[in-house]
């Protein structure tokens, strides 16, 4: 909400936004195993994933619009884009091989989110009293974030010392 006040002096589409969210993981996710589809020569079964997410999305909004009104195209792209990656990750798992750990690299990291999500809340109206300036407000609540979201991965084994020197010293 700070940022769409600080931007447009309106907090009205806060709570559409905070329903998208998740769709930007479904995404990050599914288009990454799309391109290692892709680069496998799996062009063709990589389309094919998308266009199944675009109709699901269609199909579910169609049935939802009506009753939910526009949050029902925000719940219709959650529920499309999950199923997208996660048949985005059973393709380059089966039929490529691709190894992963969906602790690794789905659990953690919304753990550490959560964590940096309910301190972000916690100092909200601390912050809120310390910092007039709504600028400064959204700098230091970035600065924090980024913090206790790194500590937080740190915390749940996503990310070691040996990683964050290696990052740093790039």
């Amino acid at each position: 909400e700070t940022v769409l006040y600080a931007l447009f002096r309106n907090t009205s589409s806060a709570l559409m936004l905070a329903m998208t969210a998740p769709c930007v993981v479904f995404l990050c996710v599914s288009q990454i195993a799309g391109s290692i589809l892709n680069s496998a020569g799996k062009i063709m079964l990589s389309f094919w994933l998308g266009a199944l997410s675009i109709v699901l999305k269609i199909i579910i909004a169609y049935i939802l619009v009506g009753r939910y009104s526009i949050y029902g195209t925000i719940i219709s792209a959650n529920i499309a884009y999950f199923v997208d990656m996660i048949l985005s990750l059973w393709a380059a798992k089966r039929i490529i091989g691709l190894k992963y750990d969906i602790m690794e690299i789905i659990i953690k990291p919304v753990c550490a989110a959560a964590v940096m999500v309910l301190v972000l809340y916690m100092v909200k109206v601390p912050f809120e009293a310390m910092f007039n300036n709504i600028y400064v407000r959204l700098i230091v609540s970035a600065l924090l974030s980024g913090t206790v979201y790194l500590f937080s991965l740190f915390l749940f084994g996503g990310i070691s010392i040996r990683e964050m020197k290696k990052a740093v010293a790039k």
